[in-house]
């Protein structure tokens, strides 16, 4: 199932983005995004991504499990002919 969390910092609490993947398979692969002014969070030498703000380490904040989208069919009737009303 897909997971969407806040990749937040340890050391400060700057919320330094958003982390987007699959939940069987590693975070770390998964699609980063930022809103944050400063930009997104860098990968740090040892691997991991840290902070904007402070280089701190993150972890994962406000975890977000996301329903696959399936596309939905309606069968709508064509609409039936009523008769017009006369006025009388």
């Amino acid at each position: 199932m897909m997971v969407r969390a806040d990749l937040k910092c340890y050391a400060c609490g700057y919320v330094s983005g958003q982390i987007e993947g699959d939940d069987r398979l590693i975070m770390a692969r998964g699609a980063v995004s930022s809103a944050s002014p400063l930009g997104a969070p860098k990968r740090r030498p040892d691997g991991r991504y840290g902070c904007v703000r402070c280089g701190g380490a993150l972890y994962l904040d406000d975890i977000t499990y996301l329903r696959p989208r399936t596309p939905r069919v309606y069968d709508i009737p064509a609409a039936q002919e009523r008769p017009i009303a006369k006025a009388s």
